[in-house]
């Protein structure tokens, strides 16, 4: 009797351990598959050849450390606006930042990910088929926030690139027409400009460019 009663305790355990473990692993599944940054909003992870990217604009407003980013944008600190200051986009877009806050030591992007760099872009940007047509393998398919015609949107990878404008200290721009994204690299000859990529409505390209601290979307990759 105390034998089959070994047993049975033995068996109890065995399987307790056995929906512990599978609970864990769900667990760990879900946690690879998403990432969450300081203020709790949470992105899909999604692998692009050996890349892994965010699928929407960051819209964090602390940096990594807990320090808040500014609510505004000026040449003199991080900062962070909605565009025309409106939350309702802002929770649709991500938020628009200045190069100020891309470029701070405290980091927008959660730890174990970056504000996408140069060398992130281009690496993308040629495993799509390069500039002339890789915007087109980015954008979000369709014209609910894209302006007509969205040329050549397919999406190939989920991306789900938006359209955000962009904004200064006192106005904001182009929302639905463009999307501007910063990178986390300077220029080696100007290091106050930023180097950003542009995607447009109109067509299926890629541009770089660079800029001073305006207010554009940002995308983040893992470390």
């Amino acid at each position: 009797m105390r034998g089959i009663c070994r047993l049975r305790l033995l068996t109890f355990v065995f399987l307790s351990a056995v929906i512990f473990l599978s609970g864990c692993s769900k667990d760990t599944e879900e946690e690879k598959k998403t990432v969450t940054d300081y203020d709790g909003n949470v992105y899909n992870i999604i692998k692009i050849g050996d890349q892994e990217w965010m699928d929407r604009n960051l819209a964090v407003t602390h940096y990594r450390n807990g320090d808040p980013v500014t609510n505004a944008l000026g040449t003199t600190e991080g900062g962070w606006i909605n565009y025309n200051n409106d939350p309702a986009t802002g929770e649709i877009y991500g938020k628009l930042y200045n190069s100020l806050a891309v470029l701070d030591a405290r980091g927008l992007a959660p730890e174990g990910w970056h504000v996408a760099t140069r060398e992130d872009w281009v690496e993308l940007i040629d495993l799509l088929g390069g500039f002339d047509v890789a915007g087109g393998k980015l954008k979000e398919v369709g014209t609910e926030h894209w302006d007509e015609p969205n040329a050549g949107a397919s999406d190939e990878y989920g991306f789900k690139a938006l359209p955000g404008g962009y904004a200064t200290s006192g106005a904001s721009y182009y929302l639905g027409r463009y999307a501007g994204f910063w990178t986390s690299t300077t220029l080696d000859y100007d290091p106050n400009q930023t180097v950003m990529y542009y995607l447009y409505a109109d067509n299926t390209t890629v541009e770089q460019d660079s800029s001073t601290p305006m207010g554009f979307s940002v995308r983040c990759v893992r470390d």
